[in-house]
């Protein structure tokens, strides 16, 4: 019994996921129909083999990929993507794809395009260049490929290989496919990024926030994420007089605070700053040291307390009135 076929939301044909309506097609990923399935899925630096040899240079490679033409390409000549909304890249990661060179080799080539001027604009394997110059190389192994500005800008942004962006990055790479029409909806760019359409919203809300507050995500974009975001825009709002407060709260993060104390701490220190000041109190001992007389302003009032049982509180009081006297047409400044 023969039985329907199975519906998707795209077709495989000869390896390519035909995608969604409203969704511009990427040919990032495309894999030739008659690629190994072994093959399929080697985008990810190999696991260290500590028992292989090390090597100095890329592997030998094959001169013609059916996706582009594979070459050894001096690293001096690739230059960073201009549509890369990455802004900054994990040493750690960057060390262990180094280590991974010098055990096991190149196995992955870096995804490039060749431009006008003979240099190379890298699509994909922007950390792969970078880990290839932390151990020497001089060259590596490139996959160079046919792409217009659009398709290699499309191209960049849904690269899902190496350490995943913030959520500050997906945020911009979320509103450069909406504001370059690759999807249109926040639907379809969650869709596009295979992802949910709430996270595509809280990133997009994440980009409301106040410049200031933007710029130290531009230094550092995993400062914090999107819902310590919407703790700092409800902040923001509500303590108008009080943003140097919250900004100094949002760089205690860079000191190891933990992000959900933002809201806490922000409201401790306002209510602190918000309380009367407390009282001043002043001991007064005779010459040997001993407590005589405790003084303590409060608002107008002084009060005058005697801690000597022997003092004559009415003779205390006359002498402070002859005080007061004689400073009554004087002027205290």
């Amino acid at each position: 019994m023969s039985r329907k076929p199975l519906k998707v939301s795209g077709l495989i044909q000869s390896g390519r996921l035909v995608p969604q309506a409203g969704i511009m097609a990427s040919t990032a990923f495309d894999t030739p129909a008659d690629t190994p399935a072994a093959e399929i899925g080697q985008d990810q630096p190999p696991e260290v083999a500590y028992n292989a040899q090390p090597t100095s240079t890329p592997a030998v490679v094959a001169p013609v990929n059916a996706l582009g033409v594979e070459k050894l390409i001096d690293l001096d000549l690739l230059d960073d993507s201009p549509f890369q909304t990455r802004l900054k890249y994990d040493p750690e990661r960057i060390d262990e794809i180094s280590q991974s060179f010098l055990s096991a080799g190149q196995s992955t080539p870096i995804t490039a395009r060749q431009m006008p001027n003979g240099r190379y604009e890298i699509i994909k394997g922007q950390t792969r260049k970078k880990a290839a110059i932390n151990i020497g190389w001089k060259q590596a192994r490139v996959l160079v490929v046919s792409r217009t500005d659009r398709e290699a800008e499309l191209d960049v942004m849904v690269d899902n290989t190496g350490a995943p962006p913030t959520e500050y990055e997906e945020a911009l790479m979320f509103r450069k496919a909406m504001s370059k029409e690759y999807a249109t909806t926040q639907k379809a760019v969650a869709a596009m990024f295979l992802c949910s359409q709430a996270k595509v919203s809280n990133g997009l809300a994440m980009l409301n926030l106040p410049a200031e507050v933007l710029s130290l995500l531009d230094e550092e974009p995993g400062l914090f994420g999107a819902h310590a975001a919407k703790v700092i825009n409800s902040l923001w709002e509500t303590y108008p007089t009080h943003h140097h407060v919250i900004l100094k709260a949002i760089q205690r993060l860079k000191e190891g605070a933990d992000q959900g104390s933002i809201q806490v701490w922000v409201t401790q220190q306002i209510n602190a700053a918000s309380l009367p000041p407390r009282a001043q109190k002043h001991l007064i001992p005779s010459s040997s040291g001993a407590p005589r007389y405790l003084t303590q302003a409060k608002d107008r009032d002084i009060i005058v307390r005697i801690s000597d049982r022997s003092i004559d509180a009415a003779m205390v009081h006359q002498k402070i009135d002859e005080m007061l006297r004689k400073m009554a047409d004087e002027v205290i400044e």
